[in-house]
């Protein structure tokens, strides 16, 4: 995993948060940081068991809707993702929905694929219900480590000093980092980039906001040109902790592969 943290976004899209922040310099906010990773970090520190992600993204002339939900609950293990992708890739037109589902279903962990359509499921025993949804959504270790895992990755790059324009970016890449704080849980990092090196233009503004100790939004957005061309980068995030509207699908619709 490269460890600069990517942070941009529209101003438009700044969170609308009821928490009040107030400016800090870098060296503050790195203190504050650690601080809240060590309270995520403590035996006493308990993390939501769900959370349903919305997100859209634009990359490379495609766009993207997403919405994943969760319940790492011993006694409700539940996955459930669904993408739309709609665009050109390579000069092939791509126009698909993909959704996929993991779940315990008596003595069987159901995992279900719809993708465009081509619908099929397969059984695997309960007891791997928990190790398949952590690993659908990249979880450190266990599925309840999810959450502590966004927010302690943003941390670790705050303490660092790694935050920056792009994933692959220089510390000197000419934008503008602002960090706020409010309660000891929350943190928030505004980004602001107009820049004109070797004849490519980049510009683009970001935030991305904690509360509670818990990451709570991401935004990005990124245009870049070059000989008349601009290619359009956008990435947005809202992690709404504690709520998940369950579904699963209709296996009589779909083929068992065993």
């Amino acid at each position: 995993m490269n460890k600069k943290h990517l942070l941009l976004a529209p101003i438009a899209l700044f969170a609308i948060s009821c928490t009040n922040f107030h400016e800090v310099s870098q060296e503050e906010v790195a203190k504050h940081a650690t601080a809240m990773k060590e309270e995520i970090n403590s035996k006493e520190f308990k993390t939501p068991t769900k959370c349903t992600i919305e997100g859209s993204s634009i990359l490379l002339g495609m766009s993207s809707d997403s919405l994943t939900a969760y319940d790492s609950d011993s006694n409700n293990l539940y996955y459930h993702a669904k993408s739309a992708s709609k665009g050109s890739l390579i000069g092939v037109a791509v126009d698909r929905v993909t959704e996929n589902w993991i779940y315990v279903d008596g003595s069987s962990t159901i995992v279900a694929t719809d993708t465009a359509g081509k619908k099929s499921y397969s059984k695997v025993p309960s007891s791997q219900c928990e190790s398949l949804i952590a690993k659908a959504l990249g979880a450190s270790g266990s599925a309840a480590d999810f959450a502590k895992d966004t927010t302690i990755t943003l941390l670790d790059n705050i303490i660092k000093g790694n935050i920056d324009i792009s994933a692959g970016g220089k510390k000197d890449s000419g934008a503008e980092i602002k960090y706020f704080v409010g309660g000891k849980g929350d943190l928030k990092i505004e980004m602001k980039m107009d820049e004109t090196k070797d004849g490519t233009t980049s510009k683009g503004s970001g935030v991305e906001v904690i509360e509670n100790y818990l990451l709570t939004s991401l935004d990005v957005n990124l245009d870049t040109s070059k000989d008349g061309m601009t290619v359009k980068t956008e990435v947005h995030a809202k992690y709404n902790w504690g709520k998940v509207d369950y579904s699963k699908p209709n296996l009589s619709q779909f083929t068992e592969v065993k």
